[in-house]
């Protein structure tokens, strides 16, 4: 049916000698007319199809969407393997755009498009109705060609060594205090950092420092303010200081905490879930739907002051129970240059938060940027 849709031009004609035969076959049983003429029934003759011209319309329509198939299918394969499988809608989009080469593969699926349509106007012309049954045989076979060298053109653009693909996983530093650490996490990749608000960690920070760290950030990387169970007033002056791109909230009220904070700052929220057994989990198919993100943390021992950045641990296997859908989500917890590359391969998370594992030994609250860089070094290969 496809071959003769893409060497007949007459599709209406062809498509009504199908609906013909099978109305015949439906009603009677049967569509060879031998049969129906035994039962007394005269078969509808069939309209002759016109044998002389190339169906241009479908031969460049199945050309065009055989390249849209093969190309998405190469780029899910080798642009998009590298990423979450939970990862936002937006982000494949952008990752095939970028690794299918942009606005120069609009540029070659046109001409491709473009020559499959002269190649169709070529077929019709009277020199070639002289080649009777190798005109659907030629005509099939540039079909072929141009099919081919779509896929040639999309591999080798997709299996070059000099495409960038995405990350795996992208990492947050958390706890900077100090433009040079600042900048320290913004040239060796990391996609965001964190400032923390919260009075009794040793990572604290003032409004007025961050609000200063934030200016040499912004633009170039996400800026993340960590609270914990703060009032609307508190976020309100925070705010009013420091210009932050999202905030990071422990809230032991839960979804409904998340959901208001989110809508009184209109701040995108990461929900923060203290996680210790498969129990800690029950509330995540609720927390997700309040907030725009969710960061898995180790449950602090419950004499512990802060309710994270503890340099502790937990199995990241109870992960494979929490419902978390298509939420972007960050996992943290006693993560360190050393054991970050095993914890990806175990939970493949969106991103990966580190405070501590990058701090100086003995120093708690004080960044080592050789860590830094080691950590991310390990996120990338990862």
């Amino acid at each position: 049916m496809v071959g003769s849709l893409l060497t007949y031009g007459d599709s209406a004609t062809l498509w009504g000698s199908l609906g013909s035969a099978v109305g015949d076959f439906i009603q009677y049983g049967s569509n060879d007319p031998r049969e129906l003429a035994a039962i007394g029934v005269e078969a509808e003759a069939s309209p002759a199809l016109d044998r002389q011209a190339v169906n241009r319309n479908a031969l460049l329509g199945v050309i065009a969407i055989s390249g849209v198939l093969v190309a998405y299918f190469f780029v899910r394969a080798w642009a998009v393997v590298p990423l979450r499988h939970r990862r936002p809608r937006k982000a494949f989009t952008f990752h095939a755009w970028r690794a299918s080469g942009g606005l120069r593969a609009l540029w070659t699926a046109g001409l491709l498009v473009l020559s499959a349509g002269l190649s169709a106007w070529v077929f019709n012309l009277p020199l070639f109705t002289t080649l009777g049954a190798y005109h659907a045989v030629l005509s099939s076979g540039v079909a072929l060609v141009v099919f081919l060298s779509v896929t040639w053109l999309i591999a080798d653009r997709i299996l070059s060594d000099g495409v960038e693909l995405p990350a795996r996983c992208y990492a947050k530093i958390c706890g900077i205090k100090t433009p040079e650490m600042l900048e320290a996490v913004i040239s060796n990749g990391a996609t965001h950092v964190g400032f923390v608000f919260f009075e009794k960690s040793p990572r604290n920070v003032s409004p007025e420092t961050a609000a200063a760290l934030c200016e040499q950030a912004k633009g170039r990387i996400s800026r993340v303010g960590l609270v914990v169970e703060p009032t609307d007033a508190f976020l309100d002056t925070l705010l009013a200081t420091v210009d932050l791109d999202m905030l990071q909230v422990h809230a032991h009220e839960g979804a409904e905490r998340f959901a208001a904070i989110r809508a009184h700052t209109g701040l995108p929220v990461i929900a923060v879930v203290s996680v210790a057994e498969e129990s800690d989990l029950a509330a995540v198919a609720d927390i997700r739907k309040a907030a725009d993100g969710l960061l898995f943390d180790a449950k602090p021992p419950k004499d512990a002051e802060l309710p994270g950045g503890n340099a502790l641990g937990f199995d990241h296997r109870v992960l494979a129970k929490a419902k978390i859908g298509n939420t972007p989500w960050m996992l943290a917890g006693g993560l360190t240059p050393e054991n970050v590359a095993e914890a990806i391969a175990v939970t493949q998370p969106t991103y990966v938060d580190v405070s501590s594992g990058v701090e100086k030994d003995g120093e708690r609250g004080t960044k080592d940027a050789a860590k830094i860089r080691a950590f991310l070094a390990a996120v990338a290969r990862a």
